[in-house]
């Protein structure tokens, strides 16, 4: 014949069935936070670029805005419906979404000499030197005339120079580039 068991084991076994539920329940618990979190890192990784990555990699990579400037219709003294005179203007690839009032980049050129590269951007007649790295090797100096018209950007190294001067004429950017032995 068995004995029941003591009360005193009875309690300690219901009190190590509700710690082990309650270790069930906060591992899984923990498991499916951490699924979610996540699941949430790797959708905003995936996502790519923002607009304003676009925009900015689209300037350095796409002709000028200005030269992109779509024509406007004409209006006609004619109250007849006529269909819509065809337009040859090319559309500019740039994002969907933008800031109402933002104002658009200014005209930019980049510049690939043999010492480095370079890129130039107009705000009016004014030129702006953006960035200018060079190539292994070479070393940069970089100026401006006083009244900023011009910018003069020099690639050096013991075998070669690489000179760039560059200015803005009608609000696009315009450059001369030297390439010399020394």
């Amino acid at each position: 014949m068995s004995l029941p068991p003591p009360a005193g084991l009875r309690r300690i076994l219901l009190l190590i069935a509700i710690w082990l539920a309650g270790t069930v329940l906060a591992t899984a618990t923990v498991y499916e936070a951490v699924t979610v979190v996540a699941g949430q890192v790797t959708a905003q990784r995936s996502a790519g670029l923002s607009p304003s990555d676009l925009d900015q990699a689209s300037r350095r990579l796409s002709p000028s805005p200005s030269s992109l400037t779509p024509a406007s219709p004409t209006p006609t003294s004619d109250r007849s419906p006529s269909p819509a005179p065809p337009s040859t203007a090319p559309v500019p690839a740039a994002p969907a979404t933008s800031s109402p009032g933002a104002t658009p980049p200014p005209p930019a050129r980049t510049f690939g000499l043999v010492g480095g590269t370079a890129e130039v951007s107009c705000r009016g007649n004014v030129a702006s030197l953006d960035w200018a790295t060079p190539n292994s090797g070479f070393s940069v100096e970089t100026g401006s005339s006083d009244s900023g018209t011009q910018v003069e950007v020099r690639f050096r190294s013991d075998a070669h120079e690489s000179r760039l001067e560059a200015w803005c004429s009608g609000g696009q950017v315009q450059g001369s580039v030297r390439e010399e032995a020394t």
